[in-house]
């Protein structure tokens, strides 16, 4: 850990807030690299000179020493004026909050702006038309978050802002795309399809179904498993007669009189759950379910997907509606914290 260390400078610069023959021992002043212990102020040949003493780690040190080299060369303004410097700690008469606006607005709207990008780059139809393009996008948000954490690493401790960019813009990268809807599109969709004269292996492509006059359900066979939630199926047949092989399943609520389309489960965690309640069918009523595929059972899936795509779109939008209060409340926080502090 590094020691901290002292340096003692002499700016010939005027201080704003202070007032020649006032004691300003022990005021803080605000310089780019960092807050200063001011020690006294003096007038030397028209001008006042105030001498600072920065205290903390070498690299601060360094920072205010190229600082001031930099503006001795300069004039320090670069015209040969004055330069003023803001007091903090003073008494409250000559106190001026310098609070860095710039950096609130950026930490309020940049995360927001990270958070929704990705979103929509990975939960739309980006994400499936051009998935390069999308987590090109996600890359773009990782570089944001490792270009402010490391500022805020090489920073001074007063440059909070950093830090608090750092975080809120990871929060952002914390969402992950769950859309069945263009998984579906992709598949094949297949009309008129007979359960009794078509295997299971003969659509392993497709995303919806529509089945032939006279297709329903055998509830007579349905069967449900239980591990925690409750897992309905019934086979999905032509007929009253026996089938070779029972390959098509309805699953959950399968109540609709008017149902005689399926659209095919996307859910990976729940497929296998479904698989042992076909396997308990089997058992329970001799019968045989060589490639047993899950559907929903409903009576228009294109109208059913795109109530999907609809809930997705509110979904989206109020969880971006969300974060930006979320992100509003702890910026607002963070105002007031580095405000007590010192150093924004």
């Amino acid at each position: 850990m590094q020691s901290n260390l002292r340096s003692q400078h002499e700016f010939p610069v005027a201080v704003k807030g202070a007032t020649s023959g006032y004691d300003q021992s022990g005021v803080v002043f605000r310089a780019p690299f960092g807050p200063a212990q001011l020690t006294d102020v003096r007038r030397d040949a028209g001008k006042e000179v105030f001498r600072g003493e920065v205290q903390g780690s070498r690299r601060r040190l360094k920072k205010s020493e190229d600082w001031l080299r930099q503006r001795e060369a300069t004039g320090f303004d670069g015209k040969g004026g004055q330069e003023f410097l803001g007091l903090s700690g003073a008494p409250q008469k000559h106190r001026r909050l310098n609070l860095n606006a710039f950096a609130v607005v950026v930490n309020l709207l940049l995360p927001w702006v990270v958070f929704s990008a990705i979103c929509w780059a990975l939960s739309f139809s980006l994400h499936y038309k051009a998935p390069l393009v999308a987590w090109g996008v996600v890359a773009v948000g990782l570089a944001i978050v490792a270009a402010s954490a490391r500022m805020a690493l090489r920073a001074d401790s007063s440059e909070k802002w950093h830090s608090f960019f750092t975080v809120a813009t990871l929060a952002a990268l914390s969402r992950t795309h769950t859309s069945a809807v263009y998984d579906l599109n992709n598949m094949n969709s297949y009309p008129a399809v007979n359960p009794a004269g078509h295997k299971g292996q003969q659509l392993m492509d497709a995303g919806r179904i529509f089945f032939s006059e006279g297709t329903g359900l055998d509830l007579k066979k349905a069967m449900s498993f239980k591990d925690s939630d409750t897992y309905c199926v019934a086979p999905i047949t032509l007929g009253q007669d026996q089938m070779a092989s029972y390959d098509y399943w309805a699953i959950g609520r399968y109540n609709n009189g008017h149902a005689r389309a399926g659209l095919r489960l996307m859910s990976d965690d729940q497929r296998p759950f479904f698989r042992l309640a076909v396997q308990q069918a089997e058992a329970a009523y001799n019968i045989r379910a060589e490639h047993p595929m899950f559907f929903h059972w409903v009576q228009d899936p294109v109208a059913l997907m795109a109530s999907w795509t609809e809930a997705a779109t509110r979904f989206m939008l109020m969880s971006s509606f969300c974060f930006f209060v979320m992100n509003f409340f702890c910026v607002s926080c963070a105002v007031v914290v580095f405000s007590k502090l010192g150093g924004y």
